[in-house]
């Protein structure tokens, strides 16, 4: 919980400055830093086995998905002129009525 603390955080501080896909990015290369160091300290490595895993492969495929239509849902917002920002705060961005509450 205290790792998803700081992640939160850091993703509410970068949100401020940079554009979502940024964001992703910086996030994406942290975590993958974070992950292949905790991996080395403890003599972990990957193997085909794991990699090929069902599990695996399906948590890859919904973490992709998720973060597509994530984009798809903000560019769709934006370009119907609709400011969706990215806050703690919930937002609902309608559009096929173009309606924008948050």
């Amino acid at each position: 919980m205290a790792g998803f603390a700081i992640e939160d955080s850091i993703i509410k501080t970068l949100s401020e400055r940079l554009a979502p896909g940024q964001v992703l990015i910086i996030i994406g290369i942290g975590g993958t830093s974070v992950f292949y160091v905790l991996a080395h300290i403890r003599n972990a490595g990957l193997t085909r086995s794991t990699v090929r895993d069902p599990w695996v492969i399906a948590r890859s495929v919904s973490e992709l998905l998720g973060t597509v239509f994530f984009r798809f849902i903000a560019h769709t917002c934006t370009y119907y002129g609709h400011l969706c920002c990215y806050s703690s705060k919930p937002i609902t961005c309608d559009v096929r009525r173009r309606s924008f509450t948050g």
